[in-house]
């Protein structure tokens, strides 16, 4: 009897990364006997072989000044009367000591964006958001998917999203009507050059 391969959602898989838990197939997981399998393990990949699995090889940096820690915010385009601004601070195992805030200036729910996608591509977007305790990061991708919604509050939030791209921009907002902002660092938009399947977490 053959060896019955273990399928593994993309939650199981990154659950198993996250925990440090080993990615086997073995005569448990299977429902084959140990007499049939001869009690061997299948063989266990590195984690990122089973990301590139599960999300795609992703290609080059896309996002000018992602990082933030370029000065000045010309590689940013300012959404809805927003004023962007470089602040100095660190966040805990950041790359830098500069992050981007997007703030309110008059007009409600400013934002910052790059024209940097291709429609129908898809893309990986990751980075950290904050709120100051009023206003509200949301994601959009081009103005007609929500690629991510965060919580008001000062703590970091991780965002890690694959999706088709519905058109060329992606938009950093701060959602308030009143004084406020919302600050973000170490943002990395990427073209996933090789996705093997849709199964991805957060796949939009």
């Amino acid at each position: 009897m053959a060896l019955l391969k273990k399928v593994y959602t993309g939650q199981e898989i990154l659950n198993r990364i996250f925990t440090g838990k080993a990615l086997r197939c073995s005569s448990t997981d299977t429902g084959a006997s140990s007499a049939t399998t001869g009690g061997k393990l299948a063989p266990v990949y590195s984690e990122q072989g089973i990301l590139n699995s599960v999300i795609g090889v992703n290609g080059a940096e896309l996002l000018a000044d992602g990082t933030m820690e370029t000065t000045g915010v010309t590689a940013w385009t300012v959404g809805n009367s927003a004023t962007l601004s470089k602040q100095n601070g660190t966040r805990p195992d950041g790359k830098g000591n500069k992050i981007l805030r997007v703030a309110y200036n008059s007009v409600n729910n400013p934002f910052a964006s790059q024209v940097i996608q291709t429609t129908g591509l898809r893309y990986r977007l990751r980075g950290w958001v904050r709120g100051d305790g009023s206003a509200q990061p949301l994601i959009y991708d081009s103005g007609a998917t929500l690629l991510f919604t965060g919580s008001t509050s000062t703590s970091w939030q991780y965002f890690d999203v694959v999706y088709k791209a519905a058109g060329t921009t992606p938009y950093f907002y701060s959602i308030i009507s009143a004084a406020g902002y919302t600050e973000w660092d170490d943002i990395s938009v990427k073209l996933v050059t090789s996705a093997e399947n849709d199964n991805t977490i957060n796949l939009v």
